[in-house]
């Protein structure tokens, strides 16, 4: 019994550590100084995505199920650097600290979700309830 224990112990953790390694953004050539000049508007929604991520999927089917009209930039990290440094300087305005940055994320003027599940769709949702000038 002690046996199966301790391999399911370890098979949970190297379960952990390859959605960690797959879903996590890489710090851009350059450094933060790049990640620091990205040219992100302050003023927009944007999606992080990640080519591949099941929770990013998520994210962007009920975003645009819920929410048809509401104005937001899915960039998929992977396409360009200049996604990848838009993604961190989202970050750092937020102050997430990027062994923790991952996808889906969602940068907005004055909030940020980070992971899609739990409270996530509600916390959306309510944003969305409160900025509707955003959706025209």
């Amino acid at each position: 019994m002690k046996r199966l224990i301790v391999v399911l112990c370890a098979f949970v953790g190297i379960c952990v550590a390859i959605y960690i390694s797959t879903n996590r953004i890489d710090m851009p050539k350059g450094g933060m100084e790049v990640a620091k000049t990205a040219d992100m508007q302050l003023n927009k929604v944007y999606l992080f995505t990640k080519k591949g991520c099941p929770y990013c999927t998520q994210a962007v089917s009920y975003i645009k199920q819920n929410h048809p009209d509401f104005q937001i930039e899915i960039l998929d990290i992977l396409e360009s650097e200049t996604n990848r440094n838009m993604a961190i300087a989202c970050a750092n305005r937020f102050g997430i600290p990027l062994n923790r940055l991952g996808t889906p994320l969602i940068c907005m003027p004055d909030d940020v979700i980070l992971g899609w599940g739990g409270d996530a769709p509600k916390h959306f949702d309510d944003y969305v309830k409160n900025h509707p000038q955003q959706g025209k």
